[in-house]
């Protein structure tokens, strides 16, 4: 047998198998792996929130509910998340539509205590949230400036009341899921809301 064309499994001849020179083929699977491992990877809260934030997007329970799962298990993460969401509210040039995301996404994170913690640590918080509870009399209308002021009510009462955050989870009455999913059909854009009506 010619023990020329014998090689090791992953490797090759070049053309000329007479200067038995080999190079490495590195198997498919291990091409593959750093990419499906990099698809698996989940994002970050930041990310999350960042993607929630854009124009056109559409923030409900599921969507909040996976960036409250994550920020349990990765908490160092609750600071960045929440500057991202007081940034929001305090820059002018934000559409009411997207602070009213951030708002639907802020109160749900407030059942967290270590959450409520983070938003008191971020500068400029409270000023922002207080803002928000005196909108009214905007293009999105009265029921979604209504939203606007009970979510922003909500938040200020968990960060910034006297009381303990505990009991201000327990008195939360206001805060339902047909708020959130007021708020939800309040953050799409007219002709989404057309369509949804129309459904």
């Amino acid at each position: 047998k010619n023990r020329l064309n014998t090689f090791p499994r992953g490797f090759r001849p070049h053309s000329q198998p007479a200067a038995c020179s080999l190079e490495f083929v590195q198997p498919e699977s291990a091409r593959l792996a750093p990419m499906a491992a990099a698809s698996s990877t989940p994002c970050s809260a930041a990310k999350m929130v960042h993607a929630a934030l854009t124009p056109n997007s559409v923030v409900g329970f599921p969507h909040i509910t996976e960036i409250c799962e994550r920020l349990e298990t990765h908490p160092q993460e609750l600071i960045g998340v929440a500057g991202l969401l007081i940034a929001a509210l305090r820059d002018p040039r934000t559409a009411l539509r997207t602070k009213l995301q951030a708002l639907t996404i802020a109160n749900e994170m407030m059942y967290n205590t270590a959450a409520v913690d983070a938003f008191r640590e971020t500068h400029g918080a409270r000023e922002a949230i207080e803002a928000m509870r005196d909108i009214q009399e905007t293009d999105l209308g009265p029921i979604t400036d209504d939203l606007v002021r009970t979510l922003a009510n909500e938040c200020d009462r968990s960060c910034f009341a006297r009381w303990p955050a505990q009991a201000t989870v327990s008195g939360c009455e206001l805060w339902t899921p047909w708020t959130t999913a007021s708020a939800s059909f309040a953050c799409l854009p007219t002709e989404g809301r057309a369509r949804r009506i129309a459904k």
